[in-house]
């Protein structure tokens, strides 16, 4: 295990990664590392549905709300969901079932003029992949 995780070290200079049994727990992880009670989130509505069911329900259990985007593609419903609680935007490259690319570096540019911290994309699932590569075939 300690060979996985500090492999990113060597391979792209980062000092370490934490390895997790899914992406779920990936996800929450990654949010509970930056958002706690009284903070907030905005999420692309386009989502895998655990992933929406844990930003819909889950989240605000923990005090943490979230806006979700109807469409990702509208840079401009991005900030203004942002408020000066915001700690996330959250977006999957490859959501199901639409499988819809986000604009990641507008959504950045968009987190960064609202002073949002930071912007988390999950990496796409391979089956959506695949689909995605068959279809463009």
């Amino acid at each position: 295990m300690s060979a996985l995780e500090g492999g990113t070290e060597t391979a792209v200079g980062l000092p370490g990664a934490l390895a997790v049994a899914s992406g779920q727990s990936a996800e929450v992880l990654a949010i509970l590392n930056l958002a706690e009670s009284g903070d907030h989130v905005v999420a692309s509505a386009p989502l895998y549905g655990g992933t929406y069911n844990l930003l819909h329900y889950t989240m605000p259990k923990m005090g943490i709300t979230v806006t979700f985007i109807d469409d990702p593609d509208d840079l401009d419903t991005w900030g203004a969901a942002a408020q000066p609680n915001t700690k996330a935007f959250y977006g999957e490259t490859l959501p199901n079932p639409k499988n819809n690319w986000i604009d990641i570096p507008g959504i950045a540019e968009v987190s960064h003029a609202n002073s949002v911290p930071t912007s988390s994309c999950t990496p796409p699932p391979s089956t959506s992949v695949a689909t995605a590569c068959r279809s463009a075939a």
